[in-house]
């Protein structure tokens, strides 16, 4: 076991299913505003239209498999990361979204069993790291240990803050 993921993240979380597309999370048509604070305020706005208001820092994203598909924009991970979303669990992620968010300090971790339909928003999850399991109430499912570079580049808040580490 890797020491420095010897912890336990309880946090609200946002439940999504399966298939979310990048487009989705944020709308092609917004992508002519360059400011990512503006730009966050259409997250999700035709799948949870009151995701952006009540998004706080630190929240999780609970999702199915194909999280982040669609198109490679890195506005999609960006938006979250300023809304404060730093861990995202889902059964499986787009190749790109996965390697947007850890470029940018969002944790993607996969789980082994469904939770969607199992939970709702708002909803307090448990992630032990001590025991590569997620809890929420009665509902359980494992998730694969992150390697440890990938928790040190998260931890440090992305890849470009990681490498000035080294």
């Amino acid at each position: 076991m890797v020491s420095s993921l010897n912890k336990i993240i309880s946090a609200p979380i946002w439940v999504f299913g399966d298939n979310v597309s990048t487009d989705e999370i944020i709308p092609g048509k917004r992508l002519g505003e360059r400011d990512m604070r503006k730009l966050a305020r259409f997250a999700f706005e035709n799948t949870k239209d009151d995701f952006a208001g009540r998004a706080k820092p630190g929240d999780v994203i609970v999702a199915g498999r194909n999280f982040g598909c669609g198109s490679s924009r890195e506005q999609a991970v960006l938006v979250l990361k300023v809304l404060g979303v730093n861990l995202i669990l889902a059964r499986s992620f787009g190749r790109i979204f996965f390697r947007n968010c850890v470029n940018n300090g969002i944790l993607p971790l996969k789980i082994k069993a469904p939770l969607g339909n199992l939970l709702k928003d708002g909803d307090e999850i448990q992630i032990d790291f001590r025991t590569d399991m997620v809890t929420a109430g009665d509902v359980k499912a494992e998730f694969e240990r992150p390697p440890e570079k990938l928790w040190n580049i998260w931890r440090a808040g992305g890849l470009i803050e990681y490498l000035k580490t080294l």
